[in-house]
């Protein structure tokens, strides 16, 4: 079942040198909205990610960096291209001025010429502000470009959108992903700070159940693959396989039928990894395509 979402102030100080703002666009992608995080201890901070543009975020911005003490962003970091994350940029340059540098990892996948004029980053490049000092780490797979940050002085991962304060993440390609949850794992946070929801108290405990739940997710699928038919029935073409939605119905039984179809974009995604690993193949029978385990 869905969890309930819990309550977050549009301001919140989580730290000494971590403040939060809420973009104040709550939805079943963003959650309870995206997390803004202004960086530092000093009158010159650095903000990760801008929010998605929102008539009410310009005011509540404004408001949260004369409580944080800011009276000046450097730069501004963005851990990836959506657009709940770089929508707002038009407004925090309206507060702060345009003589920012705004950074995003620059793939072949985004727009030519890009809608803001960033600078590309490069994986372990550092940020430093007074209090804080940022490492960003290439970290692709829920997009192309998407970057975690490091902030050495807390031992703290701002972890983007693979890891969520609430629930699961979605992702563009698994196997991907879930080296970039490696990666991320391997640095041993305290910490996180996610794009969406709460903040994360057992960072490196919190990635490893990540790693655990698309682990155990496919050894479901496989499973069930599996026990449905043994290896000379594919062999004597006497076995179809499995459509998509077929799996679906078995691994969320408990579910809502309204949550199937999203579970379906998630389970073709291991599906495919496991395709890439030829474990199984895909093939198609009377217009319908089907998926068998084959080592």
């Amino acid at each position: 079942m869905a969890e309930e979402l819990v309550h977050i102030e549009p301001y919140r100080k989580l730290s000494e040198r971590v403040d939060a703002v809420l973009g104040l666009n709550p939805s079943k992608f963003s959650l309870q909205g995206t997390n803004c995080y202004i960086v530092g201890t000093g009158k010159r901070r650095i903000l990760i990610d801008a929010g998605q543009g929102t008539p009410e975020f310009l005011p509540l911005f404004r408001d949260s960096l004369a409580k944080s003490g800011t009276e000046r962003i450097s730069d501004i970091i963005i851990t990836h291209r959506h657009h709940d994350h770089c929508g707002g940029i038009p407004q925090v340059s309206e507060v702060i001025g345009k003589d920012v540098r705004i950074w995003k990892r620059l793939t072949e996948n985004d727009p030519s010429p890009p809608p803001y004029p960033y600078s590309d980053i490069e994986d372990q490049q550092v940020w430093k502000t007074e209090g804080a000092t940022l490492t960003g780490y290439y970290t692709p797979g829920h997009s192309d470009d998407h970057f975690v940050l490091m902030l050495l002085e807390e031992n703290a991962c701002f972890s983007g959108d693979n890891v969520l304060g609430q629930g699961t993440a979605v992702f563009e390609h698994l196997g991907t992903y879930l080296s970039s949850l490696r990666r991320t794992a391997d640095l041993k946070p305290a910490r996180l700070y996610p794009a969406h929801g709460p903040l994360i108290e057992q960072g490196t405990a919190k990635l490893e159940e990540y790693i655990r739940h698309r682990q155990d997710r496919e050894n479901q699928i496989v499973e069930l693959l599996k026990r449905a038919h043994d290896l000379k029935e594919v062999a004597d073409g006497r076995y179809g396989g499995w459509t998509s939605m077929g799996l679906v119905k078995v691994i969320y039984a408990n579910y809502p039928t309204a949550l199937h179809v999203p579970a379906e974009r998630s389970l073709l995604q291991h599906v495919d990894k496991l395709i890439e690993e030829n474990r199984v193949t895909r093939s198609i029978k009377d217009g319908e395509t089907l998926f068998t385990y084959v080592a």
